[in-house]
């Protein structure tokens, strides 16, 4: 079957942009996913909060300035997004090496599409709400490495509404191919995305990143960042596959040889 070919590279934009509109997560995960995103900036913001307390008075003073103007700025707390395998997480060398340019004293969200410690879906709201005691639970709960090589650590498991367990859970008790949508958006939020360029998780997470699935939940604001890293290369790669395809279409066709039947 050949390809679809457009009428100049006007038609080709056109239909790609309505691709990209056609391809979109169910409202009922952006609502998931929405939530999660409220919930994990809002810990990281107690976290800071109760840090500060045992820092001195000049300090403390500092850090509220600072974080006043970052909310006039944004009105989001930052957090860095790393996607992860079994492999990056068996070692500290391991883990260093694929958190590449993030900074491991930034809170850092792992993704995975395996578990990350003892990750396991919530069955009712937590015992213990204040947000040291929560974190150090998410800390206990994850790889050795992560521990040691990770300030704060945090999982889309740890934040997810137990309520809306159901819809990322199959019958087996087992997480569905839902609930990896659910971390590719709440990882397309951060400050800083790394991972493999290679990796169809990475690439996804790339593509909400462009589209922003949440634009209306921000009043139609754009994230504050210009995406120089991963997703930088996956969309140089996706530009040239399709220059690529675009040239192969523009190929003429040579005809097949006749046999040669002497």
């Amino acid at each position: 079957a050949s390809a679809v070919r457009f009428q100049g590279e006007a038609a080709t934009a056109h239909f790609d942009a309505m691709l990209a509109d056609a391809i979109k997560p169910a409202p009922e995960l952006c609502t998931i996913s929405h939530h999660v995103i409220t919930t994990l900036r809002a810990h990281i913001a107690h976290v800071e909060a109760s840090a500060a307390e045992g820092r001195s008075w000049w300090r403390r003073r500092a850090d509220a300035q600072r974080h006043r103007l970052q909310r006039r700025l944004a009105k989001w707390e930052r957090y860095n997004c790393l996607h992860v395998t079994a492999a990056d997480l068996a070692s500290e060398g391991a883990l260093k090496q694929a958190l590449g340019p993030l900074s491991p004293l930034q809170p850092t969200l792992l993704v995975s599409e395996s578990a990350i410690g003892a990750a396991e879906l919530p069955s009712g709201p937590d015992a213990d709400s204040r947000a040291l005691s929560k974190q150090a639970a998410i800390q206990e709960q994850m790889p050795a490495a992560v521990r040691q090589v990770i300030a704060t650590g945090l999982r889309v498991s740890d934040f997810f509404p137990y309520w809306d367990v159901v819809e990322v859970q199959g019958a087996d008790g087992q997480t569905t191919l839902a609930f990896d949508m659910v971390q590719q958006l709440v990882c397309s939020q951060a400050e800083q995305v790394h991972g493999n360029v290679s990796s169809l998780f990475v690439r996804a997470v790339c593509r909400w990143r462009r589209s922003s699935p949440f634009a209306a939940a921000q009043d139609g604001r754009a994230l504050p960042y210009v995406d120089s890293g991963i997703c930088a290369e996956v969309e140089a790669l996706e530009a040239a596959a399709r220059r690529g395809l675009r040239e192969r279409r523009r190929l003429p066709r040579v005809a097949a040889a006749a046999p040669d039947i002497n």
